[in-house]
């Protein structure tokens, strides 16, 4: 991309309710997904709750028009159930776990962390000075966002971890667009936290529509907005076209039963970026990092290198635990009981965004 050319870019978030044992019609709704996104045909989809790799074959296979795919392996299924699906060529992707608070350490909540463990996908489009990042932030069943709830600290640690990552992962002129299930409510400080110290901009910020279907919480709850789509940097240099929701109605399956399509609604957003107006160097030279302990990101920064080195040494050393797929015949051999015989895709990339 030259200075002078803008760049027009579409995308689609959602959590597709896809954890084992405890989702209804999972196969018949995977389906009815593929085919609303591909009648959308929307750039990019961010997935959260992608949790085994049955779903996540269902995705590659009725999904023909986003041969690119972004994950990074685990069992039983993509790791943190994250999982980005592209018609343009990906490269770089990296996951990057969040911190979880001590409560976590209970047996239980521990093998679920073990399993299902949270944290931000980034895959970069090739030839593109644009970030993707797909993230799914730890849930709060008590739908209570208080500064007195045992959560709120880690919620804010956080989101602070993923205020830092944008951070780092756009310092060499990158645009960021995050997208997820944030499981924080816009009314909460937690939302005006995550604001203030990311320099971000919520592109559906105008909107107070909940992102999360009454009926599937306990009664008594009130659905709240849940989930997000970022857009980074803030400044006039990016535009907004148009943004609007996804699923919000029922839908017959093939099965013939009537069901959503997720317990979440779905967003989607399709925005302009303008980078001959982009100067990010003087933005992170000027630019103060919300206050952390040196080990509080220990997968970017590690608490002894100088700032200026700490994306490149970390970024290096996930390339080898990253998978990254920036050919359509390249990204069917990293899964489990996929196609034997076809390379694995390479495992080196630059060290740096």
């Amino acid at each position: 991309m030259n200075e002078e050319k803008s760049s027009t870019f579409s995308i689609a978030s959602l959590n597709t309710l896809g954890i084992p044992f405890l989702s209804p019609y999972p196969v018949d709704r995977y389906i009815a997904l593929c085919q609303a996104f591909e009648r959308l045909r929307v750039d990019i989809i961010n997935l959260q709750e992608v949790h085994t790799y049955n779903l996540f074959h269902l995705l590659k296979k009725n999904l023909p028009s986003y041969p690119y795919v972004a994950y990074e392996r685990a069992l039983p299924g993509p790791q943190g159930g994250l999982v980005t699906l592209s018609r343009h060529p990906l490269e770089k992707v990296q996951f990057t776990p969040f911190t979880y608070p001590k409560q976590m350490k209970h047996a239980l909540l521990y093998a679920s962390r073990l399993i299902h463990k949270k944290g931000t996908l980034i895959a970069k489009i090739r030839g593109e000075p644009l970030l993707l990042c797909n993230t799914h932030l730890i849930p709060n069943r008590q739908g209570n966002w208080s500064r007195e709830n045992k959560l709120y600290q880690a919620h804010e640690k956080q989101l602070e971890e993923l205020s830092n990552l944008i951070a780092q992962a756009a310092h060499k002129e990158n645009y960021v667009v995050v997208s997820g299930d944030f499981n924080i409510p816009k009314s909460s400080d937690l939302y005006t936290h995550f604001l203030d110290i990311s320099h971000a901009k919520d592109i559906f910020a105008a909107d107070d529509t909940p992102t999360f279907h009454a009926e599937f919480l306990p009664s008594g709850k009130k659905a709240q907005r849940i989930d997000y789509i970022f857009l980074y940097p803030e400044e006039a240099t990016n535009s907004i076209h148009s943004s609007s929701l996804l699923f919000q109605n029922k839908v017959t399956l093939r099965n013939g039963k009537t069901a959503y399509l997720s317990d979440h609604i779905g967003l989607m957003a399709e925005f302009e970026l303008f980078p001959g107006s982009l100067d990010l160097a003087q933005r992170f030279a000027a630019r103060s990092p919300p206050a952390s302990s040196p080990n509080s990101y220990p997968h970017v920064t590690n608490g002894g290198e100088k700032q200026d080195e700490r994306p490149q040494e970390a970024f290096a050393k996930r390339a080898s635990l990253s998978r990254w797929f920036a050919n359509p015949e390249d990204h069917h051999g990293s899964v489990p009981d996929s196609h034997p015989g076809v390379p694995l895709p390479s495992k080196t990339y630059p060290p740096s965004w």
